[in-house]
């Protein structure tokens, strides 16, 4: 899952950058839309069974970011 969702956030990067330059391509953007919501999805699953991803994730009833395990030390996720 992890994987998953850093394959998808390196291809909004990726693709970030390439709308830099080529704003008006609605195919690319289209594709960067989908990658996004995808991501966004995957990242929701991941943060209820394991926990926040990133800080600003980390909304729940008390703060608990620098609870472990952190997400790499987590062996079933990998």
């Amino acid at each position: 899952l992890l994987l998953k969702i850093q394959e998808l956030c390196f291809a909004q990067n990726d693709l970030n950058l390439f709308l830099d330059m080529h704003p008006d391509d609605q195919k690319m953007y289209g594709l960067f839309k989908e990658y996004t919501k995808e991501a966004k999805r995957l990242s929701d699953i991941y943060s209820e069974k394991y926990g926040p991803l990133e800080l600003n994730n980390d909304l729940g009833a008390s703060y608990g970011w620098y609870k472990n395990p952190w997400p790499w030390e987590v062996s079933d996720n990998v």
